[in-house]
C-alpha cells in the first residue's frame, strides 16, 4: 500500500500505480484537487479499484485508512512568505514556523508507515529556511537528502525511515529503483 501524501492532481501515487503498487491512497484537504486526482484516476486504465482518493488533512491523523509500507509527497513544505522579505518564517496554509511544519510532515510519515516502511519526500528549493529545518531534523532521526536523483537542481528527494528501524531496509537509490 502506498500513501500519496498531499497529492495534489494525484501524478505521484498514479506513478506508483504505473510502478506496480497494487493500492494507493491519495490525500488532500484541497477539495479542488481532490476532485482533479479523482477525475486523473478514472483517467487512467488500470487504476479501477486501486486508487482511492480521500479529501482530508493528514493533521486530521486519519486513523481509519491504517499504515503504508511507501508514503509519497511531492511539495508539502513551502515557505507560505516565500521569504518575501517580509520577516516571517512561516510554513504551509498555517503560517507557523517552518520548523514545526517539518515537524508536523516528518510525524505524519512516522504515523502513517508501517515498521518498516519508508517514505519519500520532494520538495522544491523556494527557501533555505525549508533546507536548514529539513537539515537539522535529519540529525535526529532517519532522514537523510539524496544527492544527484535528478537533473533539476531546484528539487531536493529526503528519504525517510521509521524510528523504530535497526537496519534500513534499502537505501533511498534501491527504494526509487523498485518504482522505475
Amino acid at each position: 500500500r502506498v500513501l500519496d501524501l498531499g497529492c495534489g492532481c494525484g501524478l505521484v501515487g498514479l506513478a506508483a500505480l504505473a510502478a506496480g503498487a497494487a493500492h494507493v491512497v491519495l490525500l488532500d484537504s484541497s477539495p479542488e484537487a481532490v476532485e482533479l486526482a479523482r477525475r486523473n484516476a478514472a483517467a487512467n486504465i488500470g487504476a479501477a479499484g486501486k486508487a482511492e482518493v480521500v479529501c482530508s488533512s493528514w493533521r486530521d491523523g486519519l486513523p481509519q485508512l491504517g499504515k503504508f509500507g511507501l508514503v509519497l509527497a511531492s511539495d508539502v513544505l513551502y515557505p507560505s512568505s516565500l521569504d518575501g522579505g517580509d520577516g516571517s518564517d512561516g510554513c504551509n496554509d498555517g503560517g507557523g514556523s517552518v520548523a514545526g511544519a517539518t515537524a508536523e510532515v516528518l510525524g505524519a510519515l512516522e504515523a502513517f508507515l508501517i515498521d518498516d516502511g519508508e517514505a519519500l519526500m520532494v520538495v522544491q528549493r523556494r527557501s533555505s529556511a525549508v533546507t536548514a529545518s529539513l537539515e537539522r531534523a535529519a540529525e535526529g532521526i532517519l532522514l537523510e537528502q539524496v544527492e544527484n536523483w535528478c537533473s533539476l537542481p531546484s528539487l531536493q528527494l529526503w528519504h525517510f525511515r521509521r524510528r523504530s528501524q535497526v537496519e534500513p531496509s534499502a537505501d533511498a537509490a534501491s527504494l526509487l529503483s523498485t518504482l522505475d
